[in-house]
């Protein structure tokens, strides 16, 4: 039996006991706790989470919010849930054998990613804008984990793409004014104008015609062991400088850790990609770093009653501003953090 009908046929064993269960969402079910008894004054509610998926490799893991019952479920927590034979040990086993690892490569909003290399070498003076603007000195590895292209030309050669999908006039003030950062599921190049001339500060340059209509977002590139019981560190902002800032500025470069761009003011669907792909329990953080200016959709108030929803499925969820100016893509001496705990 292959993981795919293995997980399938664990959901319906699940769903077969006489326990509370209830479908969170597509990866997610809810029910008893088989370690701590779970809720003694009703037998119909749960805190246990199990995220399975058939359509992935990832192992199943689990979560209790009522005891420190979590990681990667064996044979042994299926016994405990009621699903027991040599058949499902067997199964189990090799799933956990076979099954794929996170990183933060890895972490994409559709189903589509594309596969590219990184030019590894750079134009030092498109180079010095991000310096100076956060300053910041990064070697040769560091961009690389930033997934930094400062050639469109180098990048489209390097990969065999023969073809523009912009204007050829856009495409020459991109080589010319523009640095790049590689999206995070490999779909858009995110251009900005290093001299902030140009009406178009930020250009999202599709690389192919497929590459149109993907969700865009922007990672570092970390290793994360999602099913570490060690804490995990999500940091979310707007855009990438604050993105690039955070990870170095304020110290958030070590393993453990995702620092990612929602290339935009809505945390919403990244943060129900991060859960349906398991990073959920109670030694997840998610941190985000909200522009400061002052509109009704970045208020204290707003983030407060789109998230409240959400924090109960990890430890810790904070809402951070900059004291200091509008973000925090700007050099550590001005940023000053004012953080909400939702």
């Amino acid at each position: 039996m292959n993981n795919h009908d293995f997980k399938l046929q664990v959901i319906n064993e699940l769903k077969n006991r006489d326990v509370f269960l209830q479908q969170v969402s597509k990866v997610e079910i809810r029910t008893r706790c088989p370690f701590c008894g779970d809720s003694s004054k009703n037998i119909n509610t749960g805190h246990f989470y199990i995220r399975i998926n058939p359509d992935d490799n990832f192992p199943i893991v689990y979560n209790c919010f009522k005891c420190p019952a979590q990681g990667i479920m064996t044979y042994d927590d299926l016994e405990a849930l009621g699903i027991a034979g040599s058949e499902f040990k067997e199964n189990m086993q090799n799933l956990n054998r076979t099954s794929d690892k996170i990183t933060a490569n890895s972490v994409t909003v559709e189903d589509k990613y594309f596969e590219y290399k990184l030019p590894d070498n750079y134009n030092r003076d498109k180079i010095r804008y991000i310096e100076n603007r956060l300053g910041l000195s990064f070697s040769d590895e560091e961009l690389k984990k930033m997934k930094v292209i400062t050639s469109l030309k180098e990048f489209l050669f390097l990969n065999d793409i023969d073809s523009v999908t912009c204007k050829p006039g856009m495409a020459r003030m991109v080589e010319r004014n523009y640095i790049g950062f590689l999206s995070t599921n490999n779909s858009h190049i995110l251009f900005r104008d290093i001299t902030d001339s140009s009406e178009i500060r930020w250009y999202k340059y599709p690389i192919t015609k497929e590459s149109i209509g993907q969700k865009i977002f922007y990672s570092i590139s970390s290793e994360v062991d999602l099913y570490s019981s060690d804490e995990i560190i999500i940091n979310l902002s707007e855009g990438v400088m604050d993105c690039i800032s955070i990870c170095n500025n304020l110290g958030y470069n070590s393993d453990n850790i995702l620092n990612i761009a929602v290339c935009g003011k809505y945390y919403n669907s990244i943060i129900k990609h991060l859960f349906g792909m398991g990073f959920v329990g109670s030694n997840i953080t998610i941190n985000i770093f909200a522009d400061n200016d002052h509109t009704k959709d970045t208020s204290i108030e707003y983030y407060r009653s789109i998230l409240k929803n959400y924090s109960y499925l990890v430890d810790k969820m904070t809402v951070n501003y900059n004291l200091k100016d509008k973000d925090c893509g700007v050099r550590r001496e001005n940023i000053v953090l004012q953080t909400f705990r939702i």
